[in-house]
């Protein structure tokens, strides 16, 4: 599989087409423990955490009281922890918000990011690569078939293999698999892998989450946002739990039926990228703003951005940097 295709953005090609991986180690991984960690991590976020069971995992944010994002992760629950998988730069923010409001709680949150480390498998081919991992005596091949099961979004379903964790993620909207463990056992599968498959380059990787829609805290987020307005709620949110933080404003968006505005998938001209920030005009008024942009091989000149509620359907004509564009939707269709 190694090699087999004319890569030029370091693994995109293999990514769509066979399969590719990538170090995702620098994220941040929590570990709460605790009798009440269930209960404590439920009324913290926007997510159904006290459903889950031992084997599966969801996507969730953790929200002021004005329903604003203080962060987002993916939350693993295994029968005596819950790991969390969050954004590099969240990994103390979010550790020392979530440290603020355990009172009385048998809660105890533990940075794990050090000791352990991750890699991503994708593309369709992921089942292929998960088996040949397995008889190269990296995996057992027992567990080889989660690499098979096409398991559309929002599942997190994960299984323990000895010391590692294979778990559905949703990274590249390409069938993507986490493998979680010890920093020195990733370090080995990272050399198993180098010689299977193509690594996915970060700006190859960029480019497969902004084709997917898929936002990030930190690039198209921020403590200004609300899940709804980045098209996270039928991830992130259950309108089914109890209480939470910021509950109110969530429930109150889904009376009124709408947000101000939305992220949107954007085709591009063909002039330079916009950085983000840019402007989005519609006749000569701003309605918005550019969050990410890229250069697809497939695709040509994306982004993603904000625009006002009224503006967010496809085919949608606006301009950005001078440049005529179009509003799509997410995921980006060629």
């Amino acid at each position: 599989m190694a090699g087999s295709l004319n890569e030029g953005i370091t693994g995109y090609a293999a990514a769509r087409e066979a399969a590719a991986w990538g170090d995702l180690s620098a994220r941040g991984r929590l570990k709460v423990t605790g009798a009440d960690r269930l209960r404590f991590l439920h009324n913290q976020c926007t997510n159904d955490i006290k459903r889950l069971r031992p084997g599966e995992g969801c996507y969730a944010a953790c929200l002021t009281n004005k329903g604003k994002m203080r962060g987002d992760f993916v939350a693993l629950v295994f029968d005596d922890h819950i790991l969390l998988d969050t954004e590099a730069q969240l990994r103390e923010p979010l550790g020392q918000s979530l440290e603020r409001y355990i009172i009385s709680d048998d809660v105890r949150i533990e940075d794990i990011t050090e000791p352990t480390g991750m890699v991503m498998l994708c593309g369709p081919r992921r089942g292929e690569l998960m088996t040949r991992l397995a008889g190269s005596g990296d995996i057992p091949v027992a567990e080889s078939s989660m690499g098979d099961k096409n398991v559309a979004p929002p599942s997190y379903a994960h299984t323990s293999v000895g010391d590692l964790t294979i778990a559905h993620s949703f990274r590249t909207g390409l069938g993507d698999l986490d493998i979680i463990g010890p920093r020195e056992r990733i370090a080995e599968l990272k050399v198993a892998l180098a010689k299977l498959a193509p690594e996915l380059s970060a700006e190859a990787l960029n480019i497969l989450r902004i084709e997917a829609g898929i936002p990030i805290f930190g690039v198209d987020m921020d403590e200004n946002t609300i899940p709804n307005e980045a098209g996270l709620e039928a991830r992130a949110i259950s309108y089914e739990k109890g209480c939470y933080l910021g509950q109110e404003t969530i429930s109150r968006i889904k009376s009124i039926g709408h947000v101000n505005r939305h992220l949107v998938g954007l085709r591009l001209g063909q002039g330079t990228l916009p950085p983000p920030k840019e402007k989005i005009l519609a006749d000569s008024v701003e309605i918005g703003y550019i969050t990410s942009a890229v250069a697809s091989p497939r695709l040509g000149a994306v982004a993603l951005g904000y625009v006002r509620r009224g503006h967010e359907q496809p085919g949608t004509r606006v301009v950005v940097a001078g440049q005529a564009a179009e509003i799509s939707g997410v995921p980006l269709e060629s």
